[in-house]
């Protein structure tokens, strides 16, 4: 508990240094009237840099430097033409008035580009430490987490809106790390020792805290998949299985890496990808007629890297026993999977290509879970300073599904939507809320939408549904 309490700390410091680097043109500029100022300085280290002999002529000397003043001057002006830009994709949460008690009619705006129909926003006034996330949706509509100061450390208050447009609050005694939306409830995933996994069941008015989560063992839960053949969680390495989600049990055979061989090729993470080392690698479990789905990594070396490297595709008619359909990824090398958002038997994943950078983002769809089609993507307004690929590089951070559709975001807050998951629109005018340390929270109910954002002040979105 105390180790995440420092983390949860740091990681907020580390967003709030982010969000203060955002001014880098003006700094810049100051970079370049101090290195005109210090001309001899900036000779001695340029000399330094560039492995050939020092310059013997003043004249050569004088070119040397404008060169490199022209140099400093052509890096200033694209970093101000972002920046602008970046000011601009914020521009319609700054109009904003500051937060109340509650939503009002002042404080919202409108986005009609988007397959849903008109959204109209608002942002969403919680008091609390600032970190709004998770987020989940539900049939009852969105619910999400906030902090909340106790003593030295921090735990966790549950929100969601009421039809008056107030925020309703239930505090819990622990911090939250994911929200799952399973069949009749809502699942817990809670930080700390001692806090299994619950459930919190609407009341019709109210959301209450129902009782742990009958597991086989002790189990934290990282995604779940809901079907009408059962109910399946997973912590990315093991497998449990309800008829009803009363009680579970073990999978007898789920995916796993000792059943996997080496693959002669290497996902390559790092820069665009954004790659982290996890505990296993079962994710994105899919709900099919026949059964479930589930995607790991294809070589075990892969299996604790986040997001999932070459996906390959096991298949289970129960959820317990799973065969490995392919040892070739249907992604294709070098791909790799973040999420994977489902509805009405229809799969949307998304990620990316490694190593080119111009593959930093990808969206794939099935209709089987099994055969995966790369789909072309349109490009949101301003998404693209200069039309350099380097600069368009935000990779896919969320997919979520709801009974409007599904909403694709970036880490810095560009979106798409889809009412069929082939056909995609840009959403220029979307929030800007940005991705941080960890991804954009984002939960799509019946005619409402969250999106929120580490040390961000998040947003609500009402349409028709």
């Amino acid at each position: 508990m105390n180790d995440q309490l420092i983390l949860t700390d740091a990681l907020v410091e580390q967003m709030l240094a982010r969000r203060a680097g955002q001014a880098a043109p003006v700094g810049l500029m100051a970079a370049i009237g101090a290195a005109v100022a210090e001309v001899p300085q900036v000779r001695r280290h340029w000399w330094e840099w560039v492995p050939v002999p020092a310059p013997r002529s003043s004249a050569l000397r004088l070119a040397l430097v404008l060169a490199l003043i022209g140099l400093l001057l052509a890096t200033a002006l694209g970093a101000a033409l972002i920046g602008s830009e970046l000011l601009r994709r914020s521009s319609d949460l700054s109009v904003l008035p500051a937060p109340s008690d509650a939503r009002s009619p002042a404080m919202t705006f409108t986005v009609t580009a988007t397959a849903f129909g008109p959204i109209t926003w608002s942002t969403i006034d919680v008091p609390g430490e600032g970190i709004l996330w998770p987020v989940v949706g539900t049939p009852y509509g969105p619910l999400g987490t906030v902090e909340r100061a106790v003593g030295e450390g921090h735990d966790d208050d549950l929100f969601w809106p009421e039809p008056d447009g107030s925020w309703q609050r239930l505090s819990l005694s622990h911090l939250v790390s994911g929200l799952f939306w399973v069949g009749d409830g809502v699942i817990v995933s809670a930080i700390g020792d001692g806090v299994p996994p619950y459930w919190l069941r609407w009341s019709g008015s109210d959301w209450v805290i129902g009782g742990p989560v009958e597991f086989d063992g002790a189990m934290d839960v990282n995604d779940v998949a809901v079907g009408p053949r059962g109910i399946l969680l997973t912590d990315g390495t093991a497998v449990q299985v309800s008829p009803d989600g009363r009680a579970f049990v073990r999978a007898a055979q789920p995916p796993a890496k000792a059943r996997l061989q080496p693959t002669a090729t290497e996902c390559v993470f790092g820069g665009g990808s954004g790659g982290s080392v996890g505990e296993g690698a079962i994710g994105s479990m899919i709900v099919t007629d026949r059964g479930f789905i589930a995607l790991t990594a294809s070589d075990p070396a892969d299996w604790n890297l986040d997001p999932i490297c070459e996906p390959l595709v096991w298949f289970s008619t129960d959820g317990s026993a799973w065969d490995l359909v392919s040892t070739s990824s249907p992604f294709g090398s070098g791909a790799y999977v973040r999420e994977v958002a489902s509805r009405a038997g229809r799969h949307v994943a998304i990620g990316g290509v490694r190593p080119s950078p111009d593959d930093w983002n990808a969206v794939w769809l099935s209709d089987d879970g099994v055969v995966w089609e790369r789909l072309s993507m349109p490009e949101p307004a301003g998404r693209c300073p200069l039309q350099e690929p380097l600069l368009c590089g935000h990779h896919y951070s969320r997919v979520v599904s709801g009974d409007a559709g599904w909403i694709i975001l970036d880490y810095e807050g560009f979106a798409w939507t889809s009412a069929d998951g082939r056909t995609w629109q840009a959403a220029d005018g979307w929030p800007a809320i940005p991705g941080g340390y960890l991804p954009q929270g984002l939960a799509l109910s019946p005619g409402s939408i969250v999106e929120t954002s580490f040390g961000e002040r998040g947003v609500f979105g009402e349409f028709e549904p």
